[in-house]
């Protein structure tokens, strides 16, 4: 978990709700968990998850908390240069 980048909404999320996310996705993807994020105008509670999926190609998962679980609920290809802004979320 130390070598996540995380955005200020998913550095005020809760350790074990991290931990839960990250462990949903890697479960999923089998893959590195690079960042975890929200975008700065989203109200629907989902965090967005950049995953190294093979060299220079990655991943982004949607996760939403659905029931008292975390779900991933989309997921789609996502360029180097796409992640790379993944700083400016919120």
């Amino acid at each position: 978990m130390a070598h996540l980048d995380l955005s200020p909404r998913a550095r005020k999320l809760p350790r074990p709700e991290l931990e839960q996310i990250v462990k949903l996705v890697v479960n999923a993807t089998s893959s590195t968990v690079l960042a975890v994020g929200q975008s700065c105008d989203a109200k629907s509670g989902v965090f967005h998850v950049v995953v190294d999926y093979q060299p220079d190609r990655y991943m982004i998962y949607d996760v939403k908390k659905i029931g008292g679980h975390w779900k991933i609920t989309h997921f789609e290809d996502a360029s180097p240069t796409l992640t790379s802004l993944f700083g400016d979320l919120c």
